[in-house]
């Protein structure tokens, strides 16, 4: 554990291998320091070829209890960045992003290990999802909002 240290990582990437394409995450700098016993992580990962970040992320780990730790996250990300995501992840036979603008913050909060509070803050002024629905079936296959 670092002891009022401060570490950072600069350049880092992490490539993802989907099934269809592959993504770089870049994230410029990642900030890690402690104080009293709480680490404090923070960062910005931008998706390679996109403008803009993909998100921002603060983690505040409190303590470990010995059952797990506590922590809270705060994230805010660039609705943008989802387009073309859920594909890499292989999750767009279940919802696909067609086309979004706007932002979002998560907030998290663990307690022993497990996540015990999520709230989401969306502003959206365009978004565009769409499914795949099984044929024979009346529901409609794509909604949008603007």
């Amino acid at each position: 554990m670092l002891l009022r240290q401060r570490a950072w990582a600069d350049d880092m990437r992490v490539v993802l291998h989907g099934r269809k394409r592959v993504a770089v995450l870049h994230a410029p700098r990642l900030l890690m320091t402690s104080d009293n016993g709480r680490a404090h992580l923070e960062g910005e990962v931008r998706l390679q070829g996109q403008p803009g970040s993909a998100f921002q992320a603060v983690m505040e780990l409190r303590r470990d209890t010995g059952n797990g730790f506590d922590a809270d996250l705060q994230a805010d990300m660039q609705l943008e960045s989802l387009i073309g995501l859920s594909a890499l992840l292989g999750f767009d036979d279940i919802l696909r992003f067609d086309d979004a603008s706007g932002e979002a913050r998560l907030w998290g909060n663990w307690q022993d290990g497990r996540l015990a509070d999520v709230r989401l803050d969306v502003t959206s002024p365009r978004l565009a999802l769409n499914r795949e629905v099984p044929a024979g079936t009346s529901e409609p296959a794509s909604c949008s909002t603007t």
